[in-house]
């Protein structure tokens, strides 16, 4: 029995390593954080270590992928507002040329004189939709310095709230 006890404890032990692995690996799965007790067994280790590396490269991979999915939309963004202001932008020419034009009578000029403003508005607010609809711009996490996120979080909190104070101080580099 106390052979048993020893051989069954000897085990256990032997398998705590493998046991640790298993659970950094269900934790990783879980998005909770790792442990940063190395494990003891190199192979073992390079086991984590390559786990850990695999999904690091999918996380950057997705963002990739929603970053040229982002690309591709706003390039069709841009495509569909072409589209759009092309037959207003040929309105505002044609009753440009028939205001100016001398072959034309007064009331069709007085006519196509009053609809350019109205046009040019049209346009006006299209583009003002369209560069609303635009200006988000993809954000590479990998080129993102966090600085300059905290100090951007800091302006639009001191916009938002004058009275109070607010001090922010690094001590690491950029």
């Amino acid at each position: 029995l106390y052979l048993s006890y020893r051989t069954q404890k000897s085990i256990k032990k032997a398998l705590d390593p493998i046991k640790q692995l298993q659970d950094e690996i269900k934790s990783l799965i879980d998005g909770k954080p790792l442990s940063t007790d190395p494990l003891l067994i190199t192979e073992l280790e390079d086991i984590r270590h390559a786990v850990v590396q695999t999904k690091n490269s999918l996380d950057n991979a997705k963002d990739k992928l929603a970053e040229a999915k982002a690309k591709k939309l706003s390039a069709e963004a841009y495509k569909s507002l072409i589209h759009d202001l092309h037959n207003p932008v040929a309105a505002l020419r044609q009753m440009l040329s028939l205001s100016q034009d001398e072959n034309v009578d007064s009331e069709t000029k007085q006519e196509a004189a009053s609809s350019l403003p109205r046009i040019a508005d049209q346009i006006l607010n299209q583009v003002t939709a369209a560069k609303k609809n635009l200006e988000e711009n993809v954000i590479t996490l990998s080129e993102l310095n966090i600085i300059d996120c905290v100090n951007d979080s800091v302006h639009q909190i001191k916009a938002l709230e004058t009275s109070k104070k607010l001090l922010v101080n690094y001590e690491f580099d950029k």
